[in-house]
């Protein structure tokens, strides 16, 4: 993609969401990227947890070289990602489990986090259609269009999920997310072909296929 498309597009694509956007996250990110849980946390450890974690340690990847690539960063730079629902966050991640090399056989445990997000973001939900770059896989022009933004100081994308039917956001300034709270543990249990998302009293959230 030439800059000179990516300034059009986002000069005809800038909009501003509900200025208070919640996202609940489990995506393979921050605390769900570098705090994999080995062992179940007990209720008393979970309330613990919740009560004394500062709020660095949900948004670590702001804070650490190394934070790999992803759909709009092309690894020189850190995004935070979260969903609009819990079913949005859990299939974002849930896709890239089934999608790693050697698929984990034993069940994996993940912070629900909810943050709150109080920023204007551009908006490309609903252009995927006619833009199909934004949902593919192959995310270079989706790096591109990250970078772009970023250097234009604006606070992250607002997109449609290519997971689910969902909508999520990719932040790139620490500054907008606060306030996070750990709402609960979910188990991601996979038999190499079924991922399932559990909740803590057993009820399924979601599933998908490994691919």
């Amino acid at each position: 993609m030439a800059q000179d498309d990516l300034t059009r597009f986002v000069s005809k694509n800038t909009k501003s969401p509900n200025p208070l956007w919640r996202t609940q996250s489990a995506y393979e990110s921050d605390i769900l990227r570098s705090q994999t849980i080995g062992v179940k946390p007990t209720a008393a450890g979970l309330r613990a947890m919740a009560a004394t974690a500062p709020e660095n340690y949900f948004f670590g990847i702001f804070t650490r070289f190394g934070m790999g690539t992803s759909r709009w960063s092309d690894g020189t730079f850190p995004v935070w990602y979260g969903g609009d629902s819990v079913v949005t966050a859990l299939q974002e991640s849930m896709y890239h489990i089934g999608n790693a090399a050697g698929i984990p056989t034993t069940d994996e445990y993940r912070y629900l986090i909810n943050v709150s997000c109080d920023c204007d973001l551009i908006d490309t939900v609903g252009l995927e259609n006619r833009n199909r770059w934004l949902a593919s896989n192959d995310y270079s022009d989706c790096q591109r269009l990250g970078r772009y933004i970023l250097h234009r100081d604006h606070s992250g994308i607002r997109y449609q999920s290519a997971r689910s039917k969902g909508v999520c956001a990719a932040i790139m300034k620490r500054k907008v997310l606060k306030n996070p709270q750990i709402v609960s543990v979910v188990t991601l249990s996979h038999n190499g072909s079924i991922i399932k998302a559990i909740s803590q009293d057993g009820q399924v959230l979601t599933s998908r296929p490994t691919e």
